[in-house]
Parts: C-alpha cells; structure tokens; sequence
C-alpha cells in the first residue's frame, strides 16, 4: 500500500480527523489532505510526527516492513486490511480540542514535562476558582 492509503486509513482507525493531524503539523487541512491523495507528501520531521500520532512506526507508514510486523492491541484491525492498529477506543468521543491534545502530547519527546506543566496549569486554575 502506498503511503497515502496508509495515512487515510491510520488516521480514520485512530478517530483523527485530518483537521486534527493538520494542527499538530502546523499546516493547513489542505495541505494534510494532499499527502491523503498522493499529491505531495510529508516532510521528515512531519513523517515522524504523524507516526507518533498513529502509534506506528515510520517504516509501517511507508510500507517498508510490511503491516504484519505491527504492534496491536486486542488483535484489532482496520476494516478490509490486514493492518493492526493501536485504537483509542473513546478517541471519537473526544472534542475537537481533546483530540489535539492527545495527538500532540503523542509527537512530544519530553512527556513528562507534559504532564508536569499541564497538572501546574490546572491546580493555578483551581486555586483561581477558590
């Protein structure tokens, strides 16, 4: 499969919308749709990032090592592929906003001071409210 039928059917069994990945690579959801119909496709850096978002690897995306390789979880698949996939179940429950949040707390290398900074904003705001 080529790399923009694995970015479509990826991002669909994951619950992202392109919008959602288009944020998270900093660029327009046009731009996100071109890689989605072959006419351009990502630069290295976005690569990773959409790999990250994805939970697979780089050489999954591109089809260098076969989908069977693939880490899963409960064995699940994208429908009409052999392709496993780690799926947030509740992740097309989530807002807009939610989904961004998870997507790129996914691209982030230090999620410790992730969650560090987020868990600091929220008491701030706690204490706001008192």
């Amino acid at each position: 499969m080529a790399l923009k039928d694995n970015l479509r059917l990826l991002r669909r069994a994951c619950g992202f919308s392109q919008e959602d990945v288009a944020n998270v690579l900093g660029v327009d959801r046009s731009a996100y749709s071109y890689y989605e119909s072959g006419k351009t496709e990502p630069n290295m850096t976005n690569l990773v990032k959409i790999a990250r978002m994805f939970r697979v690897s780089t050489d999954t995306l591109l089809d260098n090592e076969g989908f069977a390789a693939t880490l899963c979880i409960d064995n699940e698949q994208v429908p009409e592929t052999n392709m496993p996939v780690v799926i947030l179940r509740t992740l097309k429950q989530c807002s807009n906003d939610e989904r961004t949040l998870i997507a790129l707390f996914r691209t982030m290398e230090d999620k410790a001071l992730a969650l560090e900074t987020l868990e600091k904003i929220c008491k701030e705001s706690a204490e706001e409210k008192s």
